[in-house]
């Protein structure tokens, strides 16, 4: 029986604490600055913090040129001292969340300010998970593989993943069913005994020039500034090639959609966690729509956190009705769960 199994940032979160859209770059120096020396006058010493944050101070200057209601934000960080940056509350309403931040500025064809973005979007990211900053052990993916994918017949089982983090990558070796052009020497890219894992969005630790398209494969365990030493062609540095949201996908991407929808159309059952099909994502819903078999049965995993049942019910009736209305050729009734990502890992029996 073939199965698909579908990651959104729910699953990292579950697993290891990632960012989710609502907390990404928001949060990059509450989650990754390290303490600061106090001088012998009570002062401390931001030189190092001011360095390695610079993106996210003209990250903040970027919010105030687009939004009003920003304005002090970058001269607040700039005097913070020994202060960790929190977002003020006005600025967590949802039109200040990086999807949204990254449709205004796709509105507004501000490429420099894109690009920016993604670079922290990386930052973020890598210097999260790396040790010792890594908020708490990536077990919840290592169970995934240990108690799902492998109870499984060999290539029964395939991932399908809308996330660029490395979480997943770093628990085994995986088929990206994509061509490199300088595969990593400790990475097997291809090989008949590796499960697909199809990273629609593409990975951190995939570099690619946009001068002359040369795609590369590095190692999980990479750092900040990482890509700034990585020089291709007329001393052009490479950059992770990720989509974000609102982005167009570029051709390289294409034939992973393909075959993203080719493991969808074998699949008998499809389980979906920590995704929520967000409106933006239109390509993943066509996609889907398109692939899905009438009769597949389709799993989606969430996560509540009441434990009032009228709540539980009306989550689990919006979800159905969500499903419902993106997926109307199916003919089976939908399973939903709402208790996470570490509960249908634990309770888990292969079909």
């Amino acid at each position: 029986m073939n199965e698909v199994f579908v990651f959104g940032a729910g699953a990292s979160y579950a697993s290891a604490g990632t960012p989710l859209g609502a907390q990404l770059v928001w949060e990059y120096h509450r989650d990754c600055t390290p303490l600061k020396r106090i001088d012998e006058w009570g002062i401390a010493d931001t030189q190092e913090d001011d360095v390695v944050f610079s993106n996210f101070h003209k990250f903040l200057e970027v919010i105030e040129r687009h939004f009003p209601q920003a304005v002090g934000e970058s001269a607040r960080f700039r005097n913070r001292g020994a202060a960790v940056y929190h977002r003020p509350e006005h600025l967590e309403a949802k039109e200040y969340s990086i999807d949204e931040i990254l449709k205004l500025i796709q509105e507004r064809s501000d490429n420099d300010d894109r690009k920016l973005i993604k670079k922290l979007i990386f930052e973020h990211l890598s210097h999260q998970f790396a040790y010792p900053h890594k908020l708490r052990p990536n077990e919840l993916y290592q169970n995934f593989i240990d108690k799902v994918v492998n109870s499984k017949s060999k290539r029964t089982a395939s991932i399908i993943s809308f996330n660029f983090d490395l979480l997943l990558d770093e628990v085994q070796y995986f088929d990206y069913m994509i061509e490199f052009d300088s595969p990593h020497p400790s990475k097997r890219n291809r090989s008949a005994d590796l499960i697909p894992f199809i990273k629609l969005n593409g990975s951190l630790n995939w570099g690619i020039c946009w001068k002359c398209k040369r795609l590369s494969l590095y190692s999980c365990y990479i750092r900040r500034g990482f890509y700034e030493k990585e020089i291709c062609c007329e001393e052009n540095a490479k950059e992770p090639f990720i989509i974000v949201p609102y982005e167009n996908y570029a051709d390289k991407m294409k034939i992973l959609w393909s075959k993203a929808e080719h493991q969808l159309r074998l699949a008998h059952k499809v389980t979906i966690i920590g995704y929520s099909f967000p409106e933006y994502d239109q390509k993943a819903i066509e996609s889907f729509s398109t692939a899905l078999n009438e009769n597949v049965e389709l799993q989606i995993v969430d996560y509540c956190t009441k434990s009032d049942s009228n709540v539980r019910e009306k989550e689990t009736e919006r979800i159905k009705v969500k499903y419902r209305e993106m997926f109307p050729h199916l003919k089976r009734e939908f399973k939903i769960s709402l208790d996470g990502f570490a509960d249908f890992v634990e309770n888990y029996q292969s079909t």
